[in-house]
């Protein structure tokens, strides 16, 4: 699922910098309200859907390059993720509208990009590394919120048919939980629902399995992080010494 999100993409790690940066001006970040936070949330199923559908627009079915866009698309990326280098190799020389909707899945700066024809596809790709920056230095993690890719990696937590996978998921034990609202209040991208939500797999499509709630939780058990059904981290309760202190 999207602990890919959490602790791989390199997108989120330039995030994680800014937050570095950020604590050098003893700066707090800037809460987005619950309902616009939930509206990202669900505004990037258009953006999923218009990255699948550019390839259908911009050439034709049966040509290579559609089916290349297709491949490096973003219900895809997960699998071809490790090959992000080497697109300037494999697409060099697709229309630079098709090497835009390949990026658009995989939104980092690359060599790709200036690869490409035309100052336009440089322009968008610059002002897009700009706007991400300032953004995510006012809200934290914001790309997170409504990022397409994260998207793709949400729904193998959430289909079934993927239920066979040692997929990583988020569980909470509702008998422990006593809304101190601790796990809200820590979370990088404002997720409401292992607040809100009863006892089992509270992991959500834009929880990018940082697990911090897990590590600032106070009850012992009470959130755990479980691979293939089985748990190996849980919340400790460190409001009170342990017996070993």
């Amino acid at each position: 699922g999207r602990f890919f999100c959490g602790w791989i993409c390199p997108f989120g790690l330039y995030m994680d910098v800014i937050t570095i940066f950020r604590k050098t001006f003893k700066k707090r970040y800037f809460l987005l309200p619950i309902s616009f936070n939930k509206f990202l949330d669900k505004f990037r199923y258009l953006i999923f859907a218009i990255i699948f559908a550019i390839p259908f627009f911009i050439a034709p079915l049966h040509s290579q390059s559609f089916q290349l866009a297709l491949f490096f698309a973003g219900p895809f990326k997960h699998w071809t993720i490790f090959l992000g280098p080497l697109e300037t190799l494999i697409v060099p020389d697709s229309g630079a509208w098709i090497i835009y909707g390949l990026n658009l899945s995989y939104p980092y700066v690359r060599d790709v990009m200036f690869y490409s024809t035309g100052f336009f596809i440089q322009f968008n790709a610059i002002l897009f590394i700009i706007l991400t920056f300032v953004g995510s230095f006012l809200v934290r993690r914001l790309w997170c919120r409504f990022c397409p890719l994260g998207l793709s990696f949400a729904v193998l937590n959430k289909v079934k048919g993927f239920s066979w996978l040692p997929i990583v998921h988020l569980d909470k034990s509702e008998e422990k939980c006593t809304k101190c609202g601790v796990c809200k209040r820590v979370c990088p991208t404002q997720v409401t629902e292992v607040y809100e939500n009863k006892g089992g797999n509270v992991s959500t499509s834009i929880c990018t399995h940082c697990f911090r709630c897990v590590e600032m939780c106070p009850y012992e058990g009470c959130l755990s992080v479980k691979v293939a059904g089985k748990s190996v981290l849980s919340s400790r309760n460190w409001l009170e010494p342990s017996e070993t202190e």
